[in-house]
């Protein structure tokens, strides 16, 4: 959701003036009015889930404001991965102290967040033009191909055939169980590893049998799971989300990921890269998905690299606690690989 109940909006209306729904107004309109304000630099509340935030840096990058807009996240949505790492919180249910909003805005501390470029060529057949087009999406939070990717799709069609006021983070708890669970037995995606080729900053990658992969660029996944934490992961660098660095991981079943999410199990890390290429020679249709966005997508080279950071702006909790961690590690290497 990315509008304001009523109340707040007038609230907030009457404290900044400068209170746009973007559900009546382009966020290119909105943000606009930063160019009447040169070397000032301006701060931007967005009230909505990851893929409102997502929509509204990439408008930022198409505007190419100077300096950039730092964005903080009122999170409203589901999911919300990035609210989580920036120290956001998972959600609001209810209402909104919106003095308390705003002065923790102010506080806020600058940071910044590698986004990546996801780059979609179709293969071409014997010349043939294939009705799909290549395309570039641009990730912030993740990229994933396989059964993490299966699941996110079935409740994508599902609640797009929902009414929007059913629309709940416990509805998407029940969707997420009930998808999931189907894939226990049905094993959609099994085999990936046949049908597939990974490579990590050129080098190709041996993969065990696994049913999906999964591009990490923040230290949350799957509504709040710090998956590059579980299990022993001493032998890795610490995972931050401006280092130029993402994390590729494998999932050997929805189960798998059940099982993570409660602290059970820790991911196949496959490693640490600043490049990736994946080769789709499977004639079927794979289920993909970039930051909780998916599709269906044939065979097709899909490459990643880093686009640019965006300034956001992280809560002082998050600014403590990340400082504190980063004065205690040690540098390592910047790409790693598993061997199994």
């Amino acid at each position: 959701m990315d509008i304001f109940f009523r109340p707040q909006r007038r609230c907030l209306h009457n404290l900044l003036r400068r209170v746009v729904n973007i559900a009546g107004v382009s966020p290119e309109s909105a943000l606009r009015w930063c160019n009447f304000l040169p070397g000032v630099q301006c701060r931007a509340l967005v009230a909505g889930g990851d893929g409102t935030v997502g929509w509204i840096l990439e408008t930022i990058e198409k505007l190419d404001l100077k300096p950039p807009p730092q964005v903080a996240v009122l999170s409203l949505g589901t999911g919300n991965d990035l609210s989580r790492v920036l120290g956001w919180g998972p959600g609001h249910t209810g209402e909104v102290n919106v003095t308390e909003m705003l002065t923790a805005v102010a506080r806020a501390v600058p940071v910044k967040l590698d986004r990546w470029t996801v780059s979609l060529k179709q293969r071409r057949n014997f010349g043939i033009h294939l009705t799909h087009p290549d395309k570039k999406l641009t990730m912030s939070n993740y990229f994933s191909i396989g059964v993490d990717a299966s699941v996110t799709l079935s409740m994508h069609n599902s609640r797009q055939s929902l009414p929007r006021g059913l629309s709940s983070r416990l509805l998407t708890k029940l969707l997420f169980f009930t998808f999931g669970t189907k894939d226990v037995l049905e094993h959609a995606c099994k085999d990936l590893q046949d049908k597939v080729e990974l490579f990590l900053d050129g080098k190709k990658i041996d993969l065990p049998p696994l049913e999906g992969i999964v591009v990490l660029n923040i230290p949350s996944w799957g509504g709040g799971v710090k998956v590059w934490q579980l299990g022993d992961a001493s032998s890795w660098p610490e995972q931050r989300i401006d280092d130029g660095l993402f994390e590729v991981f494998g999932l050997y079943s929805s189960f798998h990921i059940a099982q993570m999410q409660v602290g059970m199990s820790e991911p196949f890390r496959i490693g640490q890269g600043r490049e990736l290429s994946l080769r789709i020679f499977h004639k079927g249709r794979l289920p993909m998905q970039v930051d909780g966005e998916p599709w269906e997508q044939g065979p097709a080279t899909i490459n990643i690299q880093r686009k640019c950071q965006a300034s956001m702006l992280a809560s002082t909790d998050y600014a403590d606690e990340t400082s504190s961690s980063s004065s205690s590690s040690d540098e390592k290497d910047s790409t790693q690989e598993t061997d199994f």
